[in-house]
């Protein structure tokens, strides 16, 4: 089962018809929640997507909340390891749906 990202006209959009943003969190989901459930305060956007097997959907005042979480969460993790790529990613397709008005989908298939 994958964990993926995609990026959808709104919140009120079915799955299929938002564009994939092209990747998953499956194998980062687990270390991603290493670091997370240390200070669940400081990540209730993060924390919404602590069951990998639950859709969670961001938007609006949600993204900007989401885009700093991962910012910060960046901040420490090791550059060159397969979390940072995915959270750059990740970041990247919730900047992009925050500037287009959008949402971001993690939708378990």
């Amino acid at each position: 089962m994958a964990l993926d990202v995609h990026i959808i006209p709104s919140a009120y959009t079915a799955p299929v018809t938002g564009s994939w943003a092209g990747f998953g969190f499956e194998d980062e989901h687990e270390d991603l929640f290493r670091i997370v459930d240390v200070t669940p305060s400081e990540y209730p956007q993060l924390l919404c997507m602590r069951s990998y097997y639950d859709d969670t959907i961001y938007s609006g005042d949600d993204l900007g909340a989401l885009i700093d979480e991962i910012r910060t969460v960046m901040a420490d993790v090791d550059g060159d390891s397969p979390l940072a790529t995915i959270l750059s990613k990740f970041l990247q397709s919730a900047q992009q749906a925050a500037q287009e008005k959008k949402a971001v989908l993690l939708y378990a298939d």
